[in-house]
């Protein structure tokens, strides 16, 4: 399951909760704000992140990029885009 179709009506946290009471396992998670902001993710904030997946018993499988455009809200995505 991806987070991105809860990108704008749940937080990161009630998207997780969600897929993992959905009975979901995998989940693949969209770099994108309100969610994701790559770069604001200091090792404190990965963490949590962490231990949140963990709690949910949720595994990770992918970190996926779903855009690559030049007014994306998400800074990383336009910087990755003028590289293109």
């Amino acid at each position: 399951m991806t987070t991105y179709g809860y990108l704008y009506s749940m937080s990161l946290d009630g998207a997780l909760e969600s897929i993992a009471q959905a009975g979901f396992r995998l989940v693949e998670m969209a770099p994108s704000p309100p969610h994701l902001a790559l770069t604001d993710r200091d090792r404190s904030s990965r963490l949590k992140l962490v231990g949140k997946l963990e709690q949910l018993e949720l595994a990770c499988i992918s970190i996926n990029p779903t855009e690559l455009n030049l007014i994306s809200t998400n800074p990383d995505l336009r910087e990755l885009a003028l590289l293109q």
